[in-house]
């Protein structure tokens, strides 16, 4: 994207989060479900890095800090799409689906983050900035 936008983002009480925005006159609405309810685990536990050596993450943490964790994931998948929308430009939503067909399991939080951003942008059709198109010229043959 390369410039700043105004973000609006909602957390619900299950931790689902979306997020609006406009985009070159386009209103967009990313809605991340996977981390709400008993999605909540996975996400926290790749949130916090660890060693497996070290057992598994609890979650005793209070809401604040779970509605941080949330708002951080949120700003890390806006930074993934930055990133994927800088990269491909023009064809963001084919790399997206790609990226979805090949990397179906996630083992770490930046894989699940990246998934989640594909997930993001393929469920809104997302067209990057600043691409211009040419029409292509179909013509009927006699």
């Amino acid at each position: 994207m390369g410039m700043a936008i105004d973000v609006k983002l909602t957390i619900w009480d299950t931790y689902m989060a979306s997020f609006d925005f406009n985009m070159m006159l386009t209103p967009y609405t990313f809605v991340i479900k996977k981390w709400s309810g008993n999605g909540f685990a996975k996400f926290g536990t790749l949130f916090y890095p660890h060693d497996s050596a070290d057992g598994t993450v609890c979650f005793s943490m209070d809401t604040t800090q779970k509605l941080d964790m949330v708002e951080q994931g949120v700003r890390d998948i806006i930074a993934c799409i930055n990133k994927i929308c800088n990269h491909y430009q023009s064809s963001v939503v084919d790399y997206a689906i790609w990226y979805r067909k090949m990397h179906p399991k996630v083992d770490t939080y930046e894989q699940y983050i990246t998934r989640e951003a594909c997930c993001a942008l393929v469920h809104v059709d997302y067209i990057a900035p600043h691409i211009s198109w040419e029409v292509v010229q179909w013509r009927r043959t006699p």
